[in-house]
């Protein structure tokens, strides 16, 4: 599993703290909301992206992109799952792990709208403008 633009991670127990090169250690449970989840088609593969933008600064965000990723499984949590204040929802967790039957490497994400498993060969961290979230 390779990690681009953030510090590598175990696999183990959803994590909701990451330190992101230019960002540096943000808790993206507490510390941002989710703006976007996003499906990508390439040409030969798919890439997922989990938008967040940070609460302090509303200028600035960051971009998790699961590179040549699998969709195994997606759980829609909603209506319940949306701030009705605010009108977004929070990470709850990203979690790597190891399949024993296949070692395949994968990634599962948590929001409190929706939960997606996924198989993935590289996460990569985007720091960006809030703009473009």
């Amino acid at each position: 599993m390779k990690f681009t633009g953030l510090t590598e991670f175990e696999r183990g127990p959803s994590l909701i703290d990451f330190d992101v090169d230019d960002l540096g250690d943000v808790d993206l449970r507490n510390q941002a909301h989710v703006s976007a989840v996003r499906f990508v088609p390439n040409k030969s593969s798919m890439s997922v992206f989990i938008d967040l933008r940070l609460d302090a600064d509303p200028d600035r965000g960051v971009s998790f992109e699961f590179v040549d990723a699998e969709v195994l499984k997606i759980e829609a949590y909603l209506p319940g799952g949306i701030d009705p204040v605010y009108g977004f929802a929070h990470l709850m967790g990203i979690a790597c792990w190891r399949n024993v039957e296949n070692g395949r490497e994968g990634f599962s994400f948590e929001t409190t709208a929706l939960c997606v498993e996924l198989y993935a060969t590289e996460l990569r961290a985007h720091p960006v403008p809030a703009s473009e979230c």
